[in-house]
């Protein structure tokens, strides 16, 4: 079994929440052994790889395998130098227990005539710019046991993706493309079902979902160079990451008027999807304002669900982002549970929450990410 060590990202439940999804599209019987800080467990199959689960989250930063059931700096320099029996030895170490500093490892190795180099483990900048994970010697310590970081977050390659793709239209709205591949992973959906973003926008869930392996995906928005934009980032996809063969259709059409028809009658398997979110907000926005725009989005998301009920599958999963606006110290949320329940849709728990959050410091709107599983009701 593979002991593996996830630490998560800023939005902690969020990412934790991601991480779940994937094993149990990996495995269904993953579970994790604990939780410490930002920090979770999991024992999992030999095949399930820490460097294949990075290459497939978007909200983790790193992922370690334990090498030691017990921690101790005399251990530890034994390990390092069996992992690196010629040269000099370069390390790094996150000591989560207080009881095994690297400079005291340092040490022993020198006594047993080993070249020892020990870093400061400052950020992920440090274990990159040293190539301590490629090494195999940047180790976290923890009660359980010593970890060697396997896998980084590529930041290059998300921003590359981020800022590089031919086109971002920022008075369109922004969504991140980690937060896209979180909200594609949360689906938990079967590489092979057919997958549909009914806001599609610029194209970044249905990118992601591609660069993750998804084959059969659709897109749809009512604003025709939305869907240019989207075929666009698409084609950069294809040309440029070169994932494989795919059947992707993209098409003008405002979501609450989608049919079964355009789907080849209740195919679709999940839904991913950041709707519009309102107008765009400066922070001196009056109540009044934002109430408006609450209600009127209400109307629009349940208008949307309605349709969406004509083009799902039984037992089909939609992951859906709403907006909460920051009014002083409070948030406005946009009601989204109650009215869709008489569609028959029914809130998929994460571990327990109905709903995650996504805001960075500096933003007037939280992102209320909610999943649902549908049923359809009888007719």
């Amino acid at each position: 079994m593979n002991h593996l060590a996830f630490q998560l990202g800023r939005e902690t439940e969020l990412s934790a929440a991601e991480i779940a999804a994937v094993l149990k599209r990996e495995d269904s019987a993953a579970t994790p052994k604990k939780r410490s800080g930002a920090v979770v467990f999991y024992e999992l199959p030999e095949r399930i790889t820490a460097e294949a689960l990075m290459r497939q989250l978007g909200g983790t930063v790193s992922v370690s395998e334990r090498v030691l059931e017990k921690p101790s700096a005399p251990a530890i320099a034994d390990f390092l130098a069996r992992e690196m029996p010629d040269g000099k030895i370069h390390f790094s170490l996150r000591d989560f227990t207080g009881s095994t500093p690297g400079k005291a490892i340092k040490k022993l190795l020198k006594e047993e005539g080993r070249s020892a180099r020990f870093i400061e483990w400052k950020n992920t900048a440090t274990i990159l710019h040293n190539r301590l994970h490629e090494r195999g010697s940047a180790l976290l310590v923890f009660p359980d046991g010593v970890y060697a970081l396997r896998a980084l977050q590529d930041i290059e390659a998300w921003s590359t993706r981020d800022y590089e793709r031919p086109v971002r239209n920022p008075k369109r709205g922004m969504l991140p493309p980690k937060l896209a591949r979180m909200l594609v992973n949360l689906s938990e959906a079967p590489m092979d079902a057919p997958l549909l973003d009914p806001f599609c926008g610029s194209g970044t869930v249905l990118t992601e979902a591609r660069l993750l392996g998804y084959t059969r995906l659709y897109g749809t928005d009512a604003d025709s160079m939305a869907v240019q934009d989207t075929k666009e980032n698409m084609a950069w996809v294809e040309e440029t990451h070169a994932p494989g063969p795919a059947e992707v259709s993209l098409f003008v059409s405002k979501a609450e008027s989608l049919a079964a028809a355009q789907f080849h009658n209740n195919a679709i398997r999940a839904i991913v999807s950041e709707p519009y979110l309102g107008k765009p907000l400066r922070g001196s926005e009056p109540r009044s304002f934002l109430e408006k725009q609450t209600a009127s989005l209400a109307v629009l998301y349940k208008d949307a669900f309605r349709a969406f009920s004509r083009i799902l599958a039984p037992n089909a999963v939609v992951v859906f982002i709403t907006p909460a606006f920051r009014f002083q110290n409070e948030f406005l949320p946009v009601p989204l549970s109650s009215a869709v329940r008489a569609l028959g849709f029914s809130p998929y728990p994460f571990d327990g929450a109905n709903m995650l959050s996504y805001m960075r410091p500096d933003q007037f709107v939280r992102r209320d990410i909610h999943r649902f599983v549908f049923h359809p009701l009888s007719r």
